[in-house]
């Protein structure tokens, strides 16, 4: 860390964040499943599965609204390139993680309220849900402290099958690796729905980060999208994809200072099923 930090002076003089204008992301021939994709699919399905019903959690992330976001960290998504000379850009893979993990949030700060048939999870209905994470390496010396504030509803409608969700979080981080300190802000969004039939499910979702580093009197502004979308068919019993496609996309809306569209680039991937459990992946940048 302290060599990156070191290397950020340097990175400052020859290069700024990317202001050119982002192309679309281009697939190429789909082709049969790595490794990581089968666990990924496998991941996914799992998680669907398990969202064909309402689940009732204190996690934002733990039902339909953290799928996109763990099917992308599955195919090795949120890494940023060791190329990058920003200090930022090593945080931002972590920060995503962190900042989406609120493992440590009180159950008694989200709210359950019933309007007829539609059931709404509320977080922070008086005031924000706080939550602090902290973690240290005892070899290294490392240590960070994170604090995450919650607001936003989660929505079930069974008459149509819909689920849906607007989550913000607003968080800080104060980090000291390698003997140097470095602090970090941002905000988190995640929006979408995931929709369920007889037969099939459609979900369209985003998760959005923004995060501003601060270090050796530098601030490195950086946000990151991740998107999934489309619609597979599935059989309930045993559970599996039929048919369908889903795609998962990752689109830097602004790159660390030193970072490229090479170096840093988007990213998708386009899975498509013709079988139970049968399906090719297509990829993307």
């Amino acid at each position: 860390m302290k060599k990156i930090l070191a290397l950020t002076l340097a990175a400052l003089v020859s290069a700024c964040g990317s202001d050119k204008k982002e192309k679309p992301i281009t697939y190429g021939a789909a082709q049969a499943p790595t490794a990581t994709e089968q666990s990924a699919a496998a991941g996914a399905a799992t998680s669907l599965q398990a969202n064909l019903s309402y689940q009732t959690s204190s996690q934002p992330t733990s039902g339909a609204a953290g799928l996109g976001d763990q099917l992308a960290s599955s195919l090795g998504g949120s890494t940023v390139s060791t190329k990058t000379a920003s200090p930022s850009a090593k945080l931002a893979g972590p920060a995503l993680r962190e900042a989406f993990d609120t493992s440590g949030l009180d159950p008694a700060c989200v709210t359950t309220a019933q309007s007829g048939n539609v059931t709404t999870a509320t977080w922070g209905a008086a005031a924000p849900c706080h939550v602090v994470v902290s973690s240290s390496n005892p070899t290294t010396g490392d240590a960070m402290t994170m604090t995450v504030d919650v607001s936003g509803t989660l929505t079930w409608d069974p008459t149509q099958g819909l689920t849906a969700w607007d989550i913000g979080e607003r968080y800080a981080m104060d980090m000291t690796s390698g003997g140097q300190h470095v602090t970090a802000d941002g905000t988190a969004h995640l929006g979408g729905s995931l929709k369920v039939d007889a037969s099939t499910i459609t979900v369209n979702e985003t998760s959005s980060i923004d995060m501003t580093t601060h270090a050796m009197g530098l601030t490195i502004p950086e946000g990151l999208v991740t998107t999934l979308a489309g619609t597979v068919g599935y059989q309930a019993s045993p559970f599996c994809i039929t048919s369908g496609t889903l795609t998962v996309e990752q689109r830097w809306t602004q790159r660390p200072i030193g970072a490229t569209d090479q170096t840093l680039p988007n990213q998708g991937w386009r899975f498509d099923w013709s079988g139970c459990g049968a399906f090719t992946v297509a990829h993307g940048s």
